[in-house]
């Protein structure tokens, strides 16, 4: 029996810059039913956390979700939908009735216990979906883990879930979490035959049996260098690799500075290629001087040396910066800044000041920053 493992879709993310939703529907609906399903004679899929980006999904988001479950039912494909910290429990279970109909399952904290925690169909297979502390009934993470280890044999058994397993000289003492899902010492799971979660986005093995799947897509900066793949298991044995996911759109780090004629000097273009695929762009600056243009700037230094592809500014993440609100320089990255100064700086960039609602605009952020200060404080 083959399973294919994935997780963290984040179906209808949308940033400042860059609408995921086509490169997530071309990805679902070409490359995983038409491509990997088929030639990998697929007989379960399974999603380990995260479907949505959002717990109140966009109608969007809904729609390429129903248009891939009718297109899996139709191949009599059954699947796992498994709710992680981005999902709302009580959306997952109502899709639930639905998906069961056609030989699909859903399983969030709304229709989870320890003693319902697998599907007849597949004994082996072991599902944790995401819990919040307020859906634990009181016990802790590793308590609900040791549960499940008593009630079935965990070396005989394959665990999915979606947790924050980091070795254990990375923990911090006391209860942490990682995006609002618990920290977890591998330990808590040394008796799986294996694990895989979902959550942590890169496709990585904290330990011997333990893997993370990755995320469907590269969606933050820090996953500029990551793997992206899904896990293929064969079962009964459990051996397993990883199967890469092509990046439709990449991320890559430019380097370069604005010239004295305020063109953007393009130095290094991190490995952009006319390939077909699409680039969100990080920005390195090489030389002191304003950043405030350098998004519009560095956009048309790459169409001008790569006029086939398509770009997006994500971001400028290090170099020597002049604030225009201070009027003086801050050597390093972006996070000697203040909280203030970013915003005033994402503020004039977007030249949301020049307006006449400006001070508004200004009187929103002072109150938004004192929320936050609130917040630190509590």
């Amino acid at each position: 029996m083959k399973v294919l493992i994935t997780a963290d879709w984040h179906l209808g993310r949308h940033t400042m810059n860059v609408d995921y939703l086509p490169y997530q529907q071309e990805l679902l609906m070409d490359w995983l039913l038409e491509e990997v399903i088929p030639d990998r004679n697929i007989d379960l899929l399974i999603v380990a956390g995260d479907i949505f980006e959002s717990k109140q999904p966009t109608a969007e988001a809904l729609k390429l979700f129903s248009r891939f479950v009718s297109s899996l039912a139709s191949r009599n494909i059954p699947a796992v939908f498994l709710a992680g910290n981005h999902d709302l429990p009580e959306i997952v279970t109502y899709m639930e009735g639905i998906l069961a109909r056609h030989g699909l399952h859903a399983v969030s904290a709304a229709n989870w216990a320890v003693d319902n925690t697998r599907l007849s169909e597949f004994p082996q297979l072991i599902f944790l979906p995401h819990l919040s502390q307020y859906r634990r009934e009181g016990r802790t993470v590793e308590e609900i883990l040791s549960d499940l280890a008593s009630r079935y044999p965990p070396e005989e058994s394959f665990l999915v879930t979606h947790l924050a397993f980091l070795p254990s000289g990375r923990i911090p003492e006391g209860d942490w979490e990682v995006g609002l899902v618990p920290v977890v010492d591998p330990g808590a799971v040394s008796s799986w035959k294996l694990v895989v979660s979902g959550h942590l986005h890169g496709h990585h093995r904290p330990a011997e049996n333990i893997v993370y799947p990755g995320s469907l897509l590269k969606y933050h900066q820090q996953e500029m260098a990551q793997r992206k793949a899904m896990v293929l298991l064969d079962l009964p044995g459990g051996l397993w690799e990883a199967i890469p996911i092509p990046q439709r759109i990449d991320m890559v780090r430019v380097k370069g500075y604005m010239g004295d004629e305020g063109g953007f000097v393009l130095e290094e273009d991190g490995g952009i290629r006319e390939d077909g695929r699409d680039f969100l762009l990080f920005v390195s600056l090489t030389r002191p001087g304003t950043d405030l243009r350098v998004g519009v700037s560095v956009l048309d230094a790459i169409r001008d040396r790569f006029p086939a592809v398509k770009a997006y500014f994500g971001g400028t993440i290090e170099g020597t910066f002049a604030v225009p609100s201070h009027g003086k320089e801050v050597a390093g990255d972006l996070t000697h800044l203040s909280w203030r100064e970013l915003a005033l700086r994402y503020l004039e960039s977007r030249k949301a000041l020049d307006g006449p609602e400006r001070e508004k605009v200004l009187e929103t952020l002072e109150e938004a920053l004192a929320c936050m200060e609130k917040m630190e404080e509590g």
